[in-house]
């Protein structure tokens, strides 16, 4: 019976001791005498800091951002002179082909208008050659009947084919003897016409 009341004594003194201590140190820590969370640290407010590290960011580190912010704005200024020069260059080839297609229709125009005008050279240089040897193989007189309506640069050119065919072929021509069949204004004519388109190149 006296151990049980010793035990108690003892248990009751102990919890004293160590309420009255705490206490103490709570007191002290209270009064900023020691700081209890350097040795206890489940006793700090706030969760210990990484060492050397802050909330705010350091005076080096702002440099950093701002570096950071000012090459972004250049390399954002950048791309978008890119982005303008691609945007001119873009109307400038627009404004190029545009010029290419007008300048391709209006050759394919010219093309179209010589090939016109050289099938209609070639066509009447086989008409003249035709009537050429027509009126070669006619007797004089019905060659100046049919001649009589045509017009005189007509009659020029197949006269003087008529002389070029001769010439070729080794004989005189007829023409000088067919213009004395003609009317003597018209034969003097048609007589310098045909020297004229000679000495013409």
């Amino acid at each position: 019976m006296d151990t049980v009341s010793d035990k108690i004594k003892i248990f009751y003194l102990s919890f004293v001791i160590l309420t009255s201590m705490g206490i103490f140190l709570y007191l002290l820590d209270s009064w900023n005498i020691i700081q209890l969370e350097k040795y206890i640290p489940f006793l700090s407010k706030e969760a210990p800091l990484a060492k050397g590290r802050t909330d705010t960011p350091s005076e080096l580190e702002w440099e950093e951002l701002k570096k950071q912010k000012r090459l972004a704005e250049e390399k954002k200024i950048f791309l978008q002179e890119e982005l303008t020069a691609l945007e001119e260059e873009k109307e400038n080839l627009q404004e190029k082909e545009d010029l290419l297609e007008k300048n391709m229709e209006n050759l394919n125009q010219e093309k179209e208008a010589f090939q016109k005008s050289k099938s209609a050279y070639l066509n009447r240089m086989k008409m003249v050659h035709d009537m050429a040897e027509r009126l070669r193989s006619m007797p004089p007189q019905e060659v100046v009947e049919i001649v009589d309506s045509w017009s005189n640069s007509d009659l020029v050119e197949v006269f003087l084919e008529m002389d070029q065919n001769a010439t070729r072929e080794g004989h005189q021509s007829i023409v000088p003897f067919l213009l004395t069949l003609l009317p003597r204004e018209r034969a003097a004519l048609l007589t310098t016409l045909m020297m004229d388109h000679q000495v013409s190149p």
